[in-house]
């Protein structure tokens, strides 16, 4: 019976290739940086934006919280924030919690998106009046 340690003893024969023996440390070398590009690096492009984001909240800012809390900043701390969620009840949040600005961005998107749809049909209305003429 022929060992398995005889196989990993065994010498193996240079890789037969354009770049010879480093074939397989070039194939290593590229997949490492591939995975930096893809993985890594918006990563960290994406942390900085938030680190900027957290670091330029002021009171009066309205954010809302990775929880869904909606509210208007009270007092800003250094790594905590109050926010102003009612009347009258105010509300701590460390600043890793604060998810986004919120500026009504959804009822704005859905006004625009309605107003852009109603110049759209003006415009279909004034070239149907513009043809039967």
């Amino acid at each position: 019976m022929i060992s398995f340690t005889y196989f990993l003893l065994q010498d193996q024969a240079a890789p037969e290739g354009p770049f010879g023996e480093y074939t397989s440390s070039i194939l290593l070398l590229g997949m490492a940086v591939v995975f930096f590009f893809f993985f890594i690096r918006p990563q960290q492009q994406r942390s900085k934006k938030e680190k900027q984001f957290r670091e330029g909240l002021k009171k009066g800012d309205k954010v809302k919280t990775i929880g869904g809390m909606h509210g208007k900043i009270y007092k800003v701390g250094e790594a905590t924030i109050i926010l102003d969620v009612a009347d009258g009840v105010r509300m701590t949040f460390d600043k890793e919690a604060v998810r986004a600005a919120d500026n009504g961005d959804a009822k704005n998107n859905k006004k625009e998106k309605d107003n852009s749809k109603k110049q759209k049909e003006t415009e279909v209305a004034s070239n149907k009046d513009t043809v039967e003429k």
